[in-house]
Parts: C-alpha cells; sequence; structure tokens
C-alpha cells in the first residue's frame, strides 16, 4: 500500500470547514473530529496544507488555528500553485457547489470532499458527474449516515430478511427538501440496497409560521411519494416535527427507527396466529467514531486501491433528483413525474 501523504485543501474555511468541532465536541465527543480540517489533521495519511475564503479575517483565523501559511481570496490561485491531491468544498449554498466543483475536477486534484447538495439543477449535477468521471476523481458527498455503524446495521437486517422482502420506507420530520430532505433520501436509498427510481409526485408545503430567511424563501420543506423501479416505495413526511424517524415496512415485520438511528424496535406478527404483532428492541452498534473522519478515509483508500467512497458524484445527484422531483410534481399541479427528470434546469437552491 502505498504511504504517499497526500495534500490537502479546504474552499470555505466558517464552521464545516475549520471550527464544527467546537460546537459538537461537548455534547457528542464520539463524533470527534468532525469538521473536515480537524480530519485532515488526524488522519496520518493527509496533510492540511492550503485554504481559500473569500472572507479575510475568516481565512486568517483559519490559518492560525490549523498552522496553514498558504492562505487565498482566489481558489482557483490555490489549485493552480499548491499542487493538492484532494480538496473539500465546504461553502454554504448549493450553487457555490455547483460552480466550484467542475473547476476542482478538472484542476488535476484526485479527491474531492463536497459539501451537500452538490448543485442546485440536474443539469449542474450532470455536469458535475462528467466532469468527475472524465478526469478521474475520487468523489465524496457529506451525506454523513452512509458512515454510521447504526444504519449499516439496519441496512444489512433488510437485506438478510429480516422482516421479508422490503415493502417501503417512510421518512418522518423531513423538513426542508434540499437541506435536510436529501440526507433523507439519500439514507433511504442507502437502507433499500440504491434501486433506481421510476417515478414520484410530491407537494411542497407552505414554510411554518413566522419562518423567514433562506429556509423559507428557497428551500421550503416537502412530502412525497417515490417508487423505485423495483417495486419499493418511500414516503417522505414534511410536516411532522420530532427526532429523525423512519419506518422500514416488509412483508415479514418492521423496523421503527428512532433518534437518528440510535434506537430501534423490531415488530413482527405475533406467533399465535392472532392479528397482533410482538414488538422486541432491535440493538444497534453505537457511533465508533467520526462519520467525517471515515470519509476521509474512504477517500484516501480509493485514491490508493481504485474504487469509489461509499456516497460517490452517481449516489450525490441521484438523491438531489429524488428531492427535485418533488418539486417537479408540485409545480406541475401534484402531477406524477418519471425519472429521470426531463426537467433538468429545474434549479432549487439551499444554504
Amino acid at each position: 500500500m502505498s504511504e504517499r501523504v497526500y495534500r490537502a485543501g479546504i474552499i470555505g474555511t466558517a464552521r464545516v470547514g475549520s471550527w464544527y468541532d467546537d460546537l459538537t465536541g461537548p455534547r457528542a465527543p464520539e463524533l470527534l473530529p468532525y469538521s473536515h480540517a480537524s480530519c485532515y489533521a488526524t488522519h496520518p495519511r493527509t496533510e492540511l496544507v492550503a485554504g481559500s475564503d473569500l472572507d479575510p479575517e475568516r481565512l486568517q483565523q483559519f490559518g492560525e488555528k490549523w498552522g496553514v501559511q498558504a492562505l487565498y481570496a482566489d481558489y482557483e490561485e490555490m489549485l493552480e500553485k499548491e499542487d493538492l491531491d484532494i480538496v473539500s468544498i465546504t461553502t454554504s449554498w448549493g450553487h457555490d457547489h455547483a460552480a466550484i466543483a467542475p473547476v476542482v475536477a478538472a484542476s488535476g486534484v484526485k479527491g474531492i470532499f463536497c459539501e451537500k447538495p452538490i448543485a442546485t439543477s440536474m443539469a449542474e449535477a450532470d455536469h458535475i458527474v462528467k466532469t468527475v468521471q472524465d478526469n478521474d476523481v475520487v468523489f465524496a458527498c457529506a451525506y454523513l449516515r452512509r458512515w454510521r455503524p447504526y444504519y449499516h446495521a439496519l441496512r444489512a437486517a433488510i437485506a438478510d430478511g429480516t422482516i421479508g422482502d422490503l415493502l417501503s420506507i417512510t421518512a418522518f420530520s423531513v423538513g426542508t427538501l434540499m437541506h435536510g430532505g436529501t440526507h433523507y433520501t439519500d439514507l433511504m436509498s442507502f437502507l433499500a440496497g440504491e434501486p433506481d427510481p421510476a417515478w414520484a409526485f410530491g407537494r411542497i408545503e407552505a414554510p411554518p409560521e413566522g419562518a423567514t430567511g433562506w429556509s423559507a424563501e428557497v428551500d421550503p420543506p416537502g412530502s412525497g411519494y417515490i417508487e423505485m423501479q423495483n417495486g419499493v416505495r418511500f414516503f417522505l413526511d414534511g410536516v411532522s416535527k420530532g427526532p429523525i424517524s423512519f419506518v422500514i415496512a416488509g412483508t415479514g415485520g418492521q423496523l421503527v427507527v428512532h433518534n437518528d438511528g440510535t434506537d430501534a424496535t423490531l415488530w413482527r406478527p405475533s406467533d399465535d396466529g392472532g392479528r397482533g404483532w410482538d414488538s422486541a428492541p432491535f440493538p444497534l452498534p453505537p457511533q465508533d467514531r467520526s462519520p467525517v473522519l471515515k470519509i476521509v478515509e474512504d477517500i484516501v483508500n480509493c485514491m490508493d486501491n481504485g474504487g469509489k467512497p461509499l456516497n460517490n458524484e452517481e449516489h450525490s445527484a441521484r438523491t438531489m433528483e429524488l428531492c427535485i422531483a418533488l418539486h417537479a410534481s408540485h409545480n406541475a399541479g401534484g402531477v406524477r413525474v418519471d425519472f429521470p427528470l426531463a426537467d433538468r434546469n429545474l434549479s432549487v437552491d439551499t444554504w
């Protein structure tokens, strides 16, 4: 195995890029290191050498915090001068990811770690996928739940037939579709074994009373139904409130998952032949270590040995398409829309 240390740079030196550990550590130390910078500083095969940000004060603070001397207001200048191997795109808005990712992919780097969503429209996402693949770049997006052990345990239980043949997954408290909903659709696809979508219909919900700002204006909540080509159904509930929760239903039982995968109950028909069902706790492994660091490990492993990370450029584009489809359906009066989406230019931005 190669022992090369990969040179890493970060575009966007705010919360996720630099100091998210300061927020997360006190309440969830098992998630540390959390920021992209701290993960590159921790991994033995990566060295954080450069950063770029439009805010000069924030950029200077980043440099002082991580001992980085190569600081740039212009990320393209950073790409040209620093001979980087891996680049994180941690700017806030989807339209920024859409603009930056193809430039990074064509610059000569061999790994990209991009925040979500990767774009605002399928035309932009298609361009990212093509540029990444044309330049043989390892690409991972920050849908962190794919790197959490309890969701792997649930996926294995579904695949092993614990609840019979999978019929549907219902997600509750979905909220904003592009900011939060893409997390849900990505995880639902992962749990279901990555089926291809067939068609969908959706409704965009009214923003919560009194809501203002980006969420109310550009990325409202949404609900919908998505049927996959293998017949599995995804239901998204965008009106309820509460912890991230799922009901995973099969021909022989249900897994009811609460608290973002940390608590699950298995329901099965009673053995006595009656109409009732019996329940029992379904044991799940705890979070063992930082999912963000696991993504960096995944990227490095793929750069060393080939292959693609758990969430690659195609997965990242598909999870966007599932949510944009609900917008497309709503905009057309709630009608069924087929995949792939015909309108590749329908754009929904988010922070």
